[in-house]
């Protein structure tokens, strides 16, 4: 039978002091993370442009669109930031959690994906390219 690495002689509550220290427990904090907010956002809307993140639905002026889940994970990230511009190294680390590597046109590619989607058969266009700099999902303006 394996022996236990910690002593005997340690106590429960020394036990517990010990845990907590490693885990980052502070005393009476609760397991379970309870959101702050009272409700979270489930849909996003920029324009004509809506996206419902649990349904992972999305309509533009009526028309359902189809998006795989890297496209989908773009708009959303262009939706939460409408009118401010992402730069490549920004999606990057957003869309596919690691850093840009600037040899590569994933970026480029799937931008231009998504374009084809949400912009070409509707007017106003909201998604563009500012060179050098980044992608901008533009809310249409209100005259």
């Amino acid at each position: 039978m394996a022996r236990s690495t910690f002593p005997d002689s340690m106590s429960s509550r020394r036990l517990t002091a010990v845990l907590r220290t490693v885990f980052s427990v502070a005393p009476g904090a609760s397991r379970v993370r309870r959101s702050t907010s009272a409700a979270e956002t489930t849909h996003l809307g920029v324009g004509g442009l809506s996206m419902n993140l649990l349904t992972r639905e999305v309509v533009r002026d009526g028309a359902p669109i189809s998006l795989q889940p890297r496209e989908f994970s773009l708009l959303e990230f262009f939706m939460r930031n409408p009118g401010k511009v992402l730069s490549k190294t920004m999606i990057m680390e957003h869309v596919w959690n690691y850093n840009f590597d600037p040899q590569t046109n994933v970026v480029d590619v799937l931008v231009c994906r998504l374009r084809n989607k949400i912009d070409r058969d509707f007017e106003p266009k909201m998604l563009s390219t500012l060179r050098g700099v980044g992608y901008v999902l533009k809310p249409p303006r209100q005259d």
